[in-house]
Formats: C-alpha cells, structure tokens, sequence
C-alpha cells in the first residue's frame, strides 16, 4: 500500500518510489523470497540508473544489495559480475580509503573463496585489512574480522603456518573488543579449532572445541 501511494503522489520513476522499492527488496530478502528480491532490487536500480546516471552512490549500492541476493540464490557468475561493478563504483565516487569500499572489498573476497578463487581472494582481504587498520587501528572487531577471513582462505589455499598467525591475532582482537565469552570469539575458536586439525594438532583443535562449546552454551 505505501509503495502504490508513493506511485500515486510522485510517479513511477522517482528517487522515492525507488528507494521504497530497495526496502521491499531487502524485506523480500530476509524472509527467503529470493525471486521476488531480485526483480524489486532490479526495479529500483533502474530507476536510480534513469535518475542519476551510473556514477552515483545510490547505482553503487543498488549493485552491491542485487550482488548480495544472487550470490544468495547461487548465481555466482552474476553475482561477482555485480561486486565488481559495486567495488568499482565505490571507489569512484568515494575513493580507495573509504570504510564502503572495505565492505565491498569483503563481500567480494568472501564470494571469491566461495568460488575457490583463492588467490584473488587473499589479495582483496589483505587490501581490506591494511585499509581496516588504517581507518579504525587498535582492536576493531572488523579487524579482527578481516584477519579471521584471511587466515580461512590461506588456510584452504594449504599455507597452514600463514594462517595460524593471523587467527590467533583475530582471536586477541575479537577478546579485547567483545570479551572472551563473546559469540564471535566462539566462531573464531572454532576456526582455528578447523586449522589445527589441518595441521595435525589434534589435541589443540580438541581444546579449541570444548573452548568453543562452552561459550556457545553460556
């Protein structure tokens, strides 16, 4: 009903109409109607593309959330066409060292090691992490995210001894910014549970496994 009144007061094509549009995208989105996500989320990134060109921050954000339901619905080809179109757009208008273009950077790294591009992947998390660090510094969770994710492709990528460092940093990070007994902590945990049973330790990745229980369990 609000959309057919925004319709009504300011026309099909209007910066309104079409962010009311990206809204029911995102609602279809949560509740699983995949289908029905994307034809909105492509209905409103049509409309901004009329109204302001592509060079503009709403274009941008447009291909990101459309990027994001197609990876959901396993189009991978389309989706990283997306990203890139997102990460590209980002940068233009907003420059390299904007905290934007590091959510871009990840949501491309993490579909890339999706596909099993790793090697790319690696490169677009170190970019993500060095801008990280520089535009938050000390102990951000996204830091300490950004070096968990990295430390996962290195560790399937099979460079067990590179990845041990940076989940182990993640983990110092993620507990001074959440707490030891934080549900990130456990995820991290767990994670580096994972590579040391790649690594032959068992009885460390057993530990890890108990640690990570038992916060879960709190």
């Amino acid at each position: 009903k609000g959309l057919d009144l925004h319709r009504r007061v300011y026309g099909d094509e209007h910066v309104v109409v079409a962010t009311q549009i990206n809204n029911l995208a995102s609602f279809y989105k949560e509740k699983g109607d995949l289908e029905a996500a994307e034809a909105r989320q492509r209905e409103a990134l049509e409309i901004y593309r009329k109204k302001f060109g592509e060079n503009h921050y709403y274009v941008a954000m447009s291909y990101n959330n459309l990027a994001n339901i197609l990876q959901d619905e396993g189009d991978l080809d389309a989706a990283e066409a997306m990203h890139r179109k997102s990460l590209a757009l980002h940068r233009k208008i907003l420059g390299n060292d904007h905290p934007k273009v590091g959510d871009c950077l990840n949501n491309l790294a993490n579909l890339l090691w999706e596909e099993g591009k790793l090697d790319e992947s690696e490169s677009l998390y170190k970019e993500a992490l060095a801008l990280d660090r520089k535009l938050l510094g000390g102990d951000h969770p996204y830091i300490a995210m950004d070096l968990n994710n990295l430390s996962l492709v290195l560790r399937d990528g099979g460079d067990l001894a590179g990845a041990l460092p940076l989940a182990n940093e993640a983990i110092d990070i993620i507990t001074r910014a959440e707490g030891a007994d934080s549900a990130t902590a456990a995820l991290y945990v767990a994670s580096r549970a994972a590579l040391y049973l790649k690594m032959g330790r068992n009885d460390d990745a057993e530990k890890e496994i108990q640690e990570a229980l038992r916060i879960q369990k709190k």
